[in-house]
């Protein structure tokens, strides 16, 4: 299944929004530390030259690394929409890294030549091309290695269960599995060693739990999370016109107003390949 099996992805095509969206979730996660931090903190990263930021976004864990690898590295980074380019390359070039940005969608590094990248990172994309682990593996020199963050399942599993509650005190019925959940399974803590497994001699694994917490002081950052997540949660076929959303605002803004505190769990895995399998890629 590509992306057009998740049309809700459409969301991330506004650079501008998307980036509001990741500054609310940087002050209120109870966590401070950059989950790109731990990610690459025990890798030896010195003699790195040539990088691919797959599904780079604004180029976060490229301004990670830019103060890690070689002088003379050069970043690469691809994004599915164009609105990301300039954010990448004002980071990575303020890092005083060469860096270049190609849009497209995963398949491009079915281009990319054999043996190319020393490193391959990707944050928060691999459920929308977990079919080309192999590729990726292709692409990497012999000592390559292959870092990945995706999210842990359950995912936010109180803030679900939260609007299963509120939808059925409005008898109102949801598929048993949300397209959020649904994208997610596709590569999380529960199935990424599996899938990597073919493609790479040695596999580590980092669990980071964390979590998002929002007060009623908190609301229009909360509104401004909850308005770019929505159609993660409820499908657009059951809400077109948004007035199932309107309900759900209005009990969200009370339960806050009575005093409770809107906790959403934010638990996230890294995964490190190394050494690459090259006779197994497809």
């Amino acid at each position: 299944m590509g992306l057009s099996g998740f049309p809700m992805v459409d969301v991330f095509q506004d650079a501008v929004e998307h980036k509001k969206v990741a500054d609310v979730i940087a002050r209120h996660l109870v966590g401070r530390e950059d989950i790109r931090d731990k990610a690459v903190n025990d890798l030896e990263l010195g003699e790195v030259r040539h990088i691919l930021d797959l599904g780079c976004g604004f180029g976060f864990f490229s301004k990670v690394l830019a103060e890690r690898v070689h002088p003379n590295a050069q970043i690469t980074g691809i994004d599915l929409y164009p609105g990301y380019e300039k954010c990448f390359l004002q980071i990575s070039r303020t890092s005083g890294r060469k860096c270049r940005f190609i849009c497209g969608d995963g398949s491009v590094i079915r281009k990319l030549k054999d043996a190319s990248f020393d490193l391959i990172v990707c944050s928060y994309a691999m459920y929308f091309f977990p079919e080309l682990t192999g590729e990726i593996s292709r692409i990497l020199t012999d000592k390559g290695m292959f870092v990945t963050i995706t999210h842990s399942r359950p995912h936010m599993e109180e803030f679900t269960l939260y609007l299963k509650n509120i939808l059925s005190e409005m008898e109102i019925q949801v598929q048993e599995v949300i397209p959020h959940d649904a994208l997610v399974d596709r590569f999380s803590d529960l199935n990424g060693k599996d899938i990597m497994e073919p493609f790479f001699q040695e596999i580590t694994l980092k669990k980071c739990d964390n979590m998002l917490r929002f007060g009623i002081d908190d609301f229009n950052d909360f509104l401004q999370y909850f308005n770019f997540k929505y159609r993660f949660f409820v499908p657009e076929s059951i809400d077109p016109q948004k007035k199932l959303y309107d309900l759900l605002v209005g009990k969200i803004r009370k339960d806050l107003e009575r005093g409770m505190i809107l906790n959403i769990s934010k638990n996230d895995v890294i995964f490190t390949g190394f050494r690459p399998r090259k006779s197994n890629v497809l």
